[in-house]
């Protein structure tokens, strides 16, 4: 049976996003214009310390895409500062980065989880619309260097299906954890959905699958497309 997934608070710090990956937005929707219009590191605090009174022991941080606030380091420090999570992580296409990793450890990040849908830059660029491919890389490297608990997530479709030998040597290479994701079908009646959907883990649904990595303790997880938590 498929491990029941201990309850974590995910908080959306920004609607924003730097990429246009073709998955997530099919038919180009879902684009937040005002980047502007978000809550303030006050606001998010107050939320979140409220959660955690409410039993919240585990908490990420997401988006949007979340580096895109200056402010990341500093809502991290006082999260931390509240004493009411066991772990604190955050989930990013890492196009940013790089030259921040330290500091967010430095600031109490525990791990972080960055999307990486390619190993080949063409074809990162075809699926994201956002030529970034070298930054996620070296970002994926110092996330690791700087201590961080680092793993990669790979949305898996028709698109980059062949992409996944390349996705294990890089997972190898720099020692993270790699989880492939099958692409979530949100509107089974749009029509855009099946030019991208692979149900690439359907032969291992309810299993998960570990293969080390390399030296330091990578895995490869295959995670089927859950909508448990979409009713």
């Amino acid at each position: 049976m498929m491990q029941e997934r201990r309850p974590h608070l995910r908080v959306a710090l920004t609607p924003h996003c730097n990429f246009r990956c073709r998955y997530c937005r099919p038919g180009g929707e879902g684009y937040y214009e005002n980047i502007s219009d978000v809550l303030s590191k006050e606001e998010l605090i107050d939320i979140i310390s409220l959660c955690g009174d409410g039993g919240f022991r585990d908490i990420k941080l997401t988006g949007g895409e979340p580096l895109i606030r200056k402010d990341l380091e500093d809502i991290i420090s006082e999260i931390k500062g509240l004493n009411k999570f066991n772990s604190l992580g955050l989930v990013t296409n890492g196009s940013l980065l790089y030259g921040r990793s330290k500091g967010l450890k430095e600031a109490g990040l525990d791990s972080i989880t960055i999307s990486l849908d390619a190993a080949d830059r063409n074809v990162f660029l075809k699926i994201t619309n956002t030529d970034c491919f070298l930054n996620v890389i070296e970002g994926i490297k110092e996330a690791i260097n700087s201590g961080l608990k680092t793993r990669i997530n790979c949305v898996l479709g028709k698109s980059n299906r062949d992409q996944l030998e390349g996705l294990i040597k890089t997972a190898k290479e720099v020692g993270a954890e790699l989880k492939i994701i099958d692409v979530m079908n949100v509107n089974p009646e749009g029509n855009n959905w099946s030019n991208y959907s692979w149900n690439c883990c359907s032969s291992v649904y309810g299993k998960e699958i570990r293969i080390t990595c390399g030296p330091q303790g990578g895995h490869i997880v295959f995670s089927p497309a859950d909508t448990r938590y979409l009713h």
